[in-house]
C-alpha cells in the first residue's frame, strides 16, 4: 500500500546514498536524496538558489583562472582574476578599465597638426636633455641625468618621475607664449600620475612668480584640475577649475583655450577654456575678472612639471609624468578622443597557470601579501581603481637560519659598505643555480624572485668604550650603538657646564639629544638606555663649559655587531658578490654567519597572515617546513630577532614529532596551523597573555591533516579541507573537552564534494 509521508523540513540538505537505510537518524527525516538549484534553510523549507549574472569571460578560454576577493571594507571591494602571469580587476559588477595613449600623433587615427612641442619623456640617458619629438627642436633640460628619473611610463618606453625634485625646463620660447588677438588659441595635453599630496602640483607652465606669469596648468591642493591665464599689466586672472577631484593613478589631462573666438572678451575669457580628463570634457567652473585684458609675452621660462620662482623650479610634480604636448590651435573633442583609448586594466605577475591555486593571501587595508613556495613573496598595493602595484616584499632584516657553529667555516667580506665580495673558507656556502641558488631569478615583473639570499655576518664591535675628559666646549669621539643594544653613561669630577649624549643616524650629520641636558655643579650622574630605532653613532658633547675637567664614559654592553648583505652574483661555491644592506663591522673572517631563511636555494614561504598582535607572519618553506616567522609588531619589514615583547619571533612546530609541512595558517586570538599530519595552535603560554619572543607555545590539537587549500574563518570556526580534498572540517573550541575539535561537516553528504575541492570561499548573505 502506498504511504504518503508529510515532510516538514529539508534543512538536513542532500544526504549521501549511504544514509538510505538509516531512518533511525534524526537527519534522515529532514534530508533529501536529490536537491538541485535549491538551498535548504534553517527554518526547514528550501528556496531557489540565487541566480548568477554574466560579468565577463575568463582571460583565457583554454587555461584556468582563479578569483580572489580584495576587501578594503564591506562597501569597498574588488574581485581579482589571477590568470597566467596577470591579474584583471573587477568592481561593481564590471571589469575595471583605464585609458591608454599613443606616442605617434601623426598615425593611428590621430593626425594632429599645429604641434608646438611634443615631449615623449622616454629619455633615459646619461645626459640632461629631454628631447622634443615634433621636429621643432624645443628640447628641455633637467638638473639630473634623465636615466636617474626614468621609469616605466604610461605611453611608449618610459616616463620621468619628477618626485617633487626635478623638472624639464627651457629659457623663454616665443612659440610657447599665447596672446589673445594675435595667437590666442592653444591646447595642452599630458599623462600624469595623480597622488594625494594636499599640495599645489604643476603639470606645465610658462609662469614665474617674479612678475612673469603667463599661463599655468596644475592640480590644486584638492587635486582639481585648473588652467589659469594671467594679465600681468593689471595683475588679474582668468581660470577654469574642474568641479571634481581627479582620481589617483594615471590620468590624461587636456585643456583647450579659444582666445580668438569672435565672441571672446577679456571679461569672459575663462568661458573659452575647456578641461578634459581621460578624453572626456570635465564639469568645471569658470572664474572671470572684468579687468582681465589679455596675456603678455613676459620672457618666462617654460617647464614641464613645475613653475618658476625667480627662474628656479617650484611646486614640482610629485610623481610620474608622460607624453606632454603643446599645440597652437584648439583640439576638437574628436581629436582628443584619439589620444585616449579605454582598455581593461591588467597587471603583470610572475605566477604561471599551474601555480595559481597554490597561492596564499592576506590583506591589511589597501595592501595584500601573496605567497607561493616557489616565488618570492609579493605585495599588492592599491591607491586607486587603476593604481595598483605588485612588488617583491624585499625583506632586508631577515629572517635567518641557525648560525654556523663550525669555527673553521668562515666568511670574509672585502669591505664594510657598498658592493663587496664574500670569500668563504672551510666550506662552500654559496650556490650559483639561477632557480635553486642564492642569486635572484631576474629583475622583471615575471621573475620568480628579484631579491638575492641574505647573509648575516657578526663581528666584534670596534670600539666598546669612549672615555673623555672635557676641559672646554667640545665633543668626544664616536661609538657605534646597534639597534637593540643597551648603552651606559656616567660622569665624574667636579665641573660646571652642560653635557649631553647625542646620536646620529646614517652619517646624516644631524645629531639629536638622547639623554636630557645635565647642568652640574658638584654632582655626577650614571644612566643607561637602549637604542630602539636603528644603528646609530653616539657621542658626548660639552657646551657652556665653566670649570672642570668633566670626565665621562660611554660604553655598550653588547659588543657584537650584526651586518647584513644581499647576494647579487655567485662566482663559485666559495666566492660571491653582495650588496651591503646593514653596515658590517670589519673585513676580517668570521665564523658567526647565518644564511637567510628565504631564497631560491632554501625556498619561499608557503603561507602568510597578519596576527592579532599585528605581526606579518610567514609559515613554512621547503627547507624549514614547520617554522613560522613573525615580524616586529607594527613593522612588517622588521624580522630582526630580539627579546623585547614587540620584537620579531621565530618558532618551529613539533607536534607529533613528524616533519609534516605546513599547508595553511590563519590568525585568530592565536595562530592556527594546518599541516599534512594535523592541526596546531601557536600563541602565548596563557590565553590572557600576548605572544612574544619569550612567551610562545605551540599546542597540537587534532590529527586529521590538511589539504593545500587556504582555510577560512566563519565567525569563531575555522573551516579547512582535510587531506585528500573531499571533507570539510570545522575546527572549533569545545568547552566540555577544553580543547579544539574538528567535526566533519560533510559526514552525511560524503559525495557532495565530487572529485575534490579546489578552493573555498564564504558568502555570508548569498
Amino acid at each position: 500500500m502506498k504511504v504518503q509521508v508529510v515532510t516538514r523540513s529539508f534543512n538536513g540538505g542532500k544526504l549521501s546514498p549511504l544514509m538510505d537505510s538509516r531512518s533511525d537518524q534524526a537527519r534522515y527525516d529532514s534530508g533529501a536524496k536529490t536537491m538541485t538549484n535549491f538551498t535548504p534553510l534553517i527554518y526547514g523549507a528550501a528556496e531557489r538558489r540565487p541566480g548568477t549574472e554574466y560579468i565577463a569571460n575568463c582571460k583565457s578560454a583554454s587555461a584556468k583562472s582563479r578569483l580572489v576577493p580584495f576587501e578594503h571594507s564591506v562597501d569597498d571591494t574588488y574581485i581579482l582574476e589571477f590568470y597566467n602571469q596577470g591579474i584583471r580587476f573587477f568592481k561593481d559588477g564590471a571589469a575595471i578599465t583605464w585609458g591608454t595613449g599613443q606616442a605617434d600623433f601623426s598615425g593611428s587615427g590621430a593626425n594632429l597638426d599645429n604641434i608646438v612641442g611634443h615631449w615623449l619623456l622616454d629619455d633615459n640617458a646619461g645626459s640632461t636633455t629631454v628631447l622634443d619629438d615634433d621636429g621643432n627642436t624645443h628640447d628641455l633640460d633637467t638638473t639630473a641625468f634623465t636615466n636617474t628619473l626614468s621609469e616605466t611610463g604610461k605611453v611608449g618606453t618610459g616616463c620621468l618621475n619628477l618626485a617633487g625634485g626635478d623638472a624639464p625646463e627651457t629659457p623663454d620660447v616665443d612659440a610657447f607664449t599665447f596672446i589673445e588677438g594675435t595667437n590666442g588659441t592653444f591646447s595642452v595635453s599630458a599623462w600624469v600620475f595623480v597622488t594625494d599630496t594636499a599640495a599645489l602640483s604643476i603639470i606645465m607652465s610658462k609662469w614665474d612668480t617674479n612678475a612673469k606669469r603667463e599661463w599655468i596648468l596644475f592640480l590644486t591642493e584638492e587635486n582639481k584640475l585648473e588652467l589659469r591665464l594671467h594679465d600681468q599689466d593689471v595683475d588679474k586672472f582668468a581660470r577654469r577649475t574642474s568641479d571634481t577631484v581627479l582620481e589617483n593613478g594615471w590620468r590624461l589631462v587636456t585643456c583647450t583655450y579659444d582666445g580668438e573666438n569672435v565672441s571672446w572678451t577679456g571679461a569672459t575669457a575663462a568661458n573659452f577654456i575647456i578641461l578634459y580628463v581621460d578624453g572626456a570634457a570635465a564639469a568645471s567652473t569658470a572664474t572671470n575678472d572684468v579687468d582681465y585684458v589679455k596675456m603678455e609675452n613676459l620672457g618666462s621660462k617654460f617647464a614641464i612639471g613645475a613653475s618658476m620662482a625667480t627662474d628656479t623650479i617650484a611646486n614640482v610634480w610629485p610623481d610620474k609624468i608622460d607624453e606632454v604636448a603643446l599645440f597652437s590651435d584648439i583640439l576638437t573633442p574628436a581629436e582628443i578622443a584619439t589620444l585616449f583609448t579605454e582598455t581593461t586594466f591588467e597587471l603583470t605577475t610572475p605566477y604561471l597557470t599551474a601555480d595559481l591555486f597554490d597561492l596564499k593571501f592576506t590583506q591589511s587595508a589597501d595592501v595584500m601579501f601573496i605567497t607561493h613556495p616557489a616565488y618570492e613573496p609579493r605585495k599588492l598595493s592599491r591607491t586607486g581603481d587603476t593604481a595598483w602595484v605588485l612588488e617583491a616584499t624585499d625583506l632586508r632584516t631577515g629572517p635567518f637560519r641557525d648560525q654556523n657553529s663550525d669555527l673553521a667555516f668562515t666568511i670574509t667580506p672585502s669591505a664594510i659598505t657598498g658592493d663587496i665580495t664574500l670569500t668563504a673558507s672551510g666550506g662552500s656556502p654559496f650556490v650559483a643555480h639561477p632557480t635553486a641558488g642564492h642569486i635572484p631569478t631576474g629583475s622583471t615583473d615575471t621573475s620568480k624572485s628579484q631579491t638575492g639570499a641574505l647573509f648575516k655576518l657578526v663581528h666584534a664591535s670596534g670600539d666598546e668604550v669612549v672615555s673623555h675628559s672635557f676641559a672646554g666646549n667640545e665633543s668626544s669621539s664616536e661609538i657605534l650603538v646597534t639597534k637593540g643594544t643597551t648603552w651606559d653613561f656616567l660622569t665624574d669630577g667636579s665641573w660646571v657646564g652642560t653635557v649631553k649624549v647625542e646620536r646620529e643616524y646614517g652619517n646624516s650629520g644631524v645629531w639629536e639629544t638622547v639623554h636630557p641636558v645635565v647642568n652640574l655643579i658638584a654632582r655626577n650622574v650614571e644612566t643607561s638606555g637602549t637604542e630602539e630605532v636603528d644603528d646609530a653613532q653616539y657621542r658626548v658633547t660639552m657646551s657652556g663649559f665653566v670649570s672642570g675637567p668633566a670626565k665621562i664614559q660611554l660604553s655598550v654592553r653588547d659588543t657584537s655587531h650584526v651586518g647584513i648583505v644581499e647576494i647579487t652574483a655567485v662566482a663559485s661555491s666559495t666566492s660571491a658578490s653582495a650588496t651591503v644592506l646593514k653596515t658590517l663591522a670589519d673585513t676580517t673572517a668570521t665564523h658567526r654567519w647565518s644564511e637567510g631563511s628565504f631564497s631560491n636555494r632554501r625556498g619561499w614561504p608557503i603561507d602568510v597572515t597578519i596576527s592579532s598582535e599585528e605581526r606579518l607572519t610567514f609559515a613554512g618553506n621547503v627547507s624549514e617546513p614547520l617554522t613560522t616567522w613573525g615580524s616586529a609588531i607594527g613593522d612588517f619589514t622588521d624580522f630582526a630577532l630580539g627579546t623585547n615583547d614587540d620584537a620579531a619571533i621565530q618558532f618551529t612546530l613539533v607536534g607529533t614529532g613528524q616533519q609534516n609541512r605546513i599547508r595553511w595558517m590563519l590568525a585568530k586570538e592565536t595562530l592556527v596551523f594546518g599541516t599534512v599530519g594535523g592541526e596546531h595552535l601557536l600563541g602565548a603560554s596563557k590565553d590572557e597573555e600576548a605572544l612574544s619572543p619569550t612567551n610562545v607555545k605551540a599546542k597540537f590539537q587534532t590529527s586529521y591533516g590538511s589539504e593545500n587549500i587556504a582555510a577560512i574563518l566563519v565567525n569563531q570556526a575555522v573551516l579547512f579541507v582535510q587531506r585528500g580534498g573531499k571533507k570539510i572540517r570545522e575546527f572549533l573550541y569545545n568547552f566540555e573537552a577544553d580543547s579544539y575539535k574538528a567535526d566533519d561537516l560533510t559526514v552525511f553528504s560524503n559525495r557532495i564534494t565530487g572529485a575534490g575541492i579546489v578552493d573555498m570561499v564564504f558568502q555570508r548573505t548569498p
